[in-house]
C-alpha cells in the first residue's frame, strides 16, 4: 500500500513538473511575440493622418492653459494621450487636410468608454509628401516639417515649430505609432 502512495506521489510530482514546464513555455512565447520586431518601412509620403493610435510622449505648445496642459500631461504620464486628424472626406488628400483638426485625446474615464478631447490644434495644412504640418491655435500659428524615424517597433514622429506671430515660445509634439498598429 505504501508503494502505491508512493507511486502517486511521484506521479503527482511530475505531473506538477510538465504543467509549470507548459506553462513558461507559453509564457515564453508570449513574451518573444510582444517583443516582435518589424521591419523597416518606407516612410516616403507616410501619412499621419491616416493613422489611428497615435501615441504622445512629449507636447508643448504655449497657447493651451495651465489646465490644458496638466491634462496633456497626465495622459502623456498615463501613456494613453494620443492625437487624431479629424476632419473631411480621408480620401480626399487634395486640400492637404487644410481645415482639418489636430484633436488630443484620452480614454473617457467617466464612462468607460470611448475618447475625451482635451485640446484640439487647427490644422492649417498637412502634406504627407513632404510632411509639412501648419497648425494653429487662436493664439498663433506654428508651421514646420515633421520628422519621422523609426526602429522595429515604433515609427516616431518629432515636430517642432517656432511662433509665427510672435511668441515667446516653440511648440512640439512627438510620439510614435506602433508598427504593428500602421495602416497604408
Amino acid at each position: 500500500m505504501k508503494q502505491i502512495f508512493s507511486f502517486l506521489g511521484i506521479a503527482l510530482v511530475a505531473s506538477c513538473m510538465i504543467l509549470v514546464s507548459c506553462d513558461k513555455e507559453e509564457n515564453n512565447n508570449n513574451n518573444q511575440n510582444n517583443q516582435q520586431q518589424y521591419p523597416d518601412f518606407n516612410l516616403d509620403g507616410f501619412n499621419l493622418a491616416h493613422q489611428w493610435d497615435i501615441y504622445v510622449d512629449d507636447f508643448n505648445c504655449p497657447d493651451f492653459s495651465e489646465t490644458v496642459m496638466g491634462k496633456i500631461q497626465d495622459g502623456i504620464d498615463a501613456g494613453n494621450l494620443e492625437i487624431s486628424f479629424y476632419g473631411g472626406d480621408e480620401a480626399d488628400e487634395s486640400n492637404n487636410y487644410r481645415n482639418w483638426i489636430l484633436d488630443f485625446t484620452v480614454p473617457n474615464t467617466q464612462t468607460g468608454n470611448g475618447s475625451l478631447v482635451v485640446a484640439r490644434m487647427d490644422i492649417n495644412y498637412y502634406n504627407p509628401q513632404t510632411q509639412r504640418l501648419y497648425l494653429g491655435t487662436n493664439e498663433d500659428d506654428y508651421d514646420n516639417t515633421v520628422t519621422l524615424t523609426q526602429d522595429g517597433k515604433k515609427i516616431k514622429f518629432y515636430w517642432e515649430a517656432e511662433s509665427e506671430r510672435g511668441g515667446a515660445e516653440n511648440s512640439w509634439i512627438g510620439g510614435y505609432i506602433n508598427k504593428a498598429d500602421v495602416r497604408f
